[in-house]
């Protein structure tokens, strides 16, 4: 297991870098490591455009944990 956390500045934002960053890493790392079969993103709720780059790598919706005492969305990438 491991856990994937991205920035993409504000100016770049809004344009598919993100998605497309986090597939890239997501898909390196799985390669590099033949033991890890999963990868874990935890995302405030509110974090809407997140959530949607998360869901176009092709992460699925895990439901509500609680992370840093925070209530997040957990989503999960399987290999």
């Amino acid at each position: 297991k491991a856990e994937i956390n991205i920035g993409i500045l504000p100016k770049y934002r809004g344009r598919g870098y993100g998605s497309i960053a986090i597939r890239k890493s997501c898909k390196r790392v799985l390669t590099k490591v033949s033991t890890l079969d999963t990868i874990f993103a935890h995302i405030k709720p509110d974090n809407i455009a997140s959530i949607k780059s998360f869901a176009r790598a092709r992460f699925v919706e895990g439901g509500d944990v609680m992370c840093e005492n925070n209530k997040c969305v957990e989503m999960i990438y399987h290999e």
